[in-house]
């Protein structure tokens, strides 16, 4: 096939050989273009791996540190957590004052044990309050103890004025640390049992 296409070259004319040699050359430019976009594409699509990677690489240095302050900040707040719990109607009634809200109703849910902390945690009922007032009180609720927070927030909003909220009720709890059973100690004998009762016959 070699000899065939070489004849060929040969029978033509030195117009036609240059015409053939110049359409070799443009197929020879062509090609190298070609791969020269291959390869163009190939360093833009790993260029953008790269940048998406190191995007993400700081995001998680970011998002770590961010753990870090949380975890730094959880642990703060356990540390002062105290034998007993803050009293939860005094402290709503004092913050509510503060930002001119009226407790209609207030209720004591039951205390819950969770692990080495007892959970205390009230029920409060506002009406008629703007959303001015509530985001007020919310923050203050919040901010004032770190050892209280907002558990659940159901809001029912006023048919007749838009500004206002028919009634806000607001979870909030707090915690105190569970008090272990003291043990005797070292020498003292542990209380005697009681006698058992004498069965007569």
């Amino acid at each position: 096939m070699l000899e065939r296409v070489r004849d060929s070259i040969e029978r033509l004319g030195p117009r036609e050989r240059r015409l053939l040699s110049w359409l070799g050359v443009v197929a020879l430019v062509c090609g190298l273009g070609y791969v020269a976009i291959l390869i163009h594409d190939g360093l833009a699509e790993l260029e953008g791996q790269n940048e998406s990677t190191r995007l993400l690489l700081v995001g998680l240095a970011d998002k770590r540190d961010q753990l870090v302050a949380d975890k730094s900040k959880q642990g703060e707040v356990v540390a002062m957590i105290g034998d007993e719990p803050t009293p939860l109607g005094t402290y709503v009634e004092k913050i509510a004052g503060e930002n001119g809200v009226q407790i209609r109703a207030q209720a004591e849910k039951p205390t819950v044990s969770k692990g080495k902390f007892h959970e205390y945690s009230d029920e409060v009922s506002f009406y008629d309050i703007t959303l001015e007032q509530l985001a007020k009180l919310l923050r203050g609720l919040e901010t004032t103890n770190p050892t209280v927070v907002t558990q659940k927030v159901d809001i029912r909003r006023s048919i007749m004025q838009k500004e206002k909220l028919d009634r806000v009720t607001v979870t909030l709890a707090t915690y105190a640390r569970a008090k272990t059973k003291a043990e005797p100690k070292a020498g003292e004998a542990a209380a005697p049992a009681a006698p058992a009762a004498e069965v007569k016959p």
